[in-house]
């Protein structure tokens, strides 16, 4: 007598066979290839059925689920459609796997034609076992994660004994870190139209971005960091090129990036800066502070899906080595009164200024971009003037509040 499905998976598991060998037992159960997958969609593994294989190599063609939506999800059989480049769209079945949150899903795709059994019933019934050994699986990869996180922010906070122990220590993880490596450091855009109170599923996209991004980067041998919302990705280059060709090499890779989050989901949308080129793994720690300086800029001047170089910051690097109370007083000196009047009156001036330099002093472009009336800009600008004592007209006046924008913003984020 044939045993039960949830027999032969349990037997599976003491075997540790892992999830390619349930995959496999419900593809047989199934007569169909099955796919497991993370709460992003990301192929985790999968089983073909009598040779006919699925299409998708790294991830399914999906929105990224967000986590609050999980009440939704929880004990319902799914089904829907897929999409590929080549051959026939694709039906499938599929259950959300999880307990207190969503964890991944267990797919069937009927590209083998009609089963001998119901696939609904089925999923239900296997998906308790396949849960408990996703979660084994995702304990065991968090594990070694921390230990990667460990080591790779006492790189970045230059908190190591020597070279020599840094090049050991990253042959375990197969890194060669006697490369060079370019260092950047990625954001994801504020969301449009969402409510500024929704600081839940604000965290909750964040989280699932810097996943797609960590995963992205390193199966294309990057090494890559989630860090305080952010994400820190080391590429490795050759002596060989020279700035430029870096550049383009860099400018390249993040542009195929976002090819790929586009896919992923179209609504995200990212920024990126870069530090210094250095030679050594033992001087990333400062490309780490230039590349997060370079991406707050880059961010606060040139608006969403921005690439920052430090290196093309210009006086602001100089800036960038003075002390914290000196760098204090220049811009209170400058942008205090305007702080204090918007304080007080509720106007937008400040905003008003940043806008304004981001469209390099266009006026109509301020106007429309704030969406309000130029002749409403000009009493605004104006205003500014009298408030701060500086010509919008003077260049030298024009200098010193763009560098005390960028200085303030920098304090404060880094706060």
């Amino acid at each position: 007598m044939k045993p039960k499905p949830v027999t032969r998976l349990l037997l599976s598991m003491a075997r540790e066979e892992g999830l390619t060998g349930l995959a496999k037992i419900v593809a047989e159960e199934c007569r169909n290839p099955v796919i497991i997958t993370d709460a992003t969609y990301r192929i985790l593994t999968g089983q073909p059925f009598l040779g006919v294989q699925y299409p998708w190599p790294e991830h399914l063609p999906l929105p990224v689920p967000l986590p609050s939506s999980w009440p939704e999800l929880k004990g319902r059989v799914l089904k829907g459609t897929l999409w590929h480049d080549e051959g026939s769209p694709v039906n499938y079945t599929a259950v959300a796997l999880g307990e207190e949150r969503l964890e991944g899903f267990l797919f069937v795709l009927e590209m083998a034609g009609p089963g001998n059994r119901d696939v609904d019933d089925l999923l239900t019934e296997v998906s308790l076992p396949v849960l408990i050994e996703l979660k084994k699986e995702k304990a065991l990869l968090n594990q070694e994660k921390k230990y990667k996180r460990e080591f790779l922010l006492e790189i970045l906070y230059n908190n190591f004994e020597d070279y020599e122990s840094l090049v050991d220590r990253g042959k375990m993880w197969g890194w060669n870190l006697t490369l060079p490596y370019a260092l950047l450091v990625l954001q994801l855009d504020e969301e449009q139209g969402l409510p500024t109170t929704s600081e839940i599923i604000l965290k909750e996209i964040n989280e699932k971005f810097n996943e797609i991004v960590v995963d992205y980067a390193e199966k294309r041998g990057a090494i890559a960091l989630d860090i305080k919302g952010q994400v820190v990705i080391l590429l490795p280059y050759t002596l060989k090129e020279d700035k430029h060709q870096r550049k383009k090499a860099l400018e390249d890779w993040v542009r195929e990036l976002r090819r790929y989050i586009l896919k992923r989901s179209p609504s995200f949308s990212f920024s990126a800066g870069v530090g210094e080129f250095y030679t050594r793994v033992t001087e990333l720690y400062k490309a780490y502070q230039e590349a997060k300086t370079a991406l707050k800029l880059g961010m606060l001047f040139k608006g969403r899906g921005t690439l920052t170089y430090f290196s093309e910051l210009g006086i602001i690097r100089l800036l960038y080595k003075l002390g914290e109370l000196e760098l204090r007083d220049f811009w209170q000196g400058i942008l205090g009164p305007l702080l204090d009047y918007d304080r007080e009156q509720g106007y937008e001036l400040l905003n008003t200024l940043k806008v304004y330099f981001q469209c390099n002093g266009d006026q109509q472009e301020t106007a429309r971009k704030l969406f309000i009336h130029p002749n409403t800009l000009k009493y605004r600008l104006k205003k500014i003037e009298e408030i701060t004592a500086l010509k919008l007209d003077n260049i030298e006046a024009l200098v010193n509040m763009y560098l005390a924008l960028q200085v303030m913003h920098l304090q404060r984020e880094n706060k």
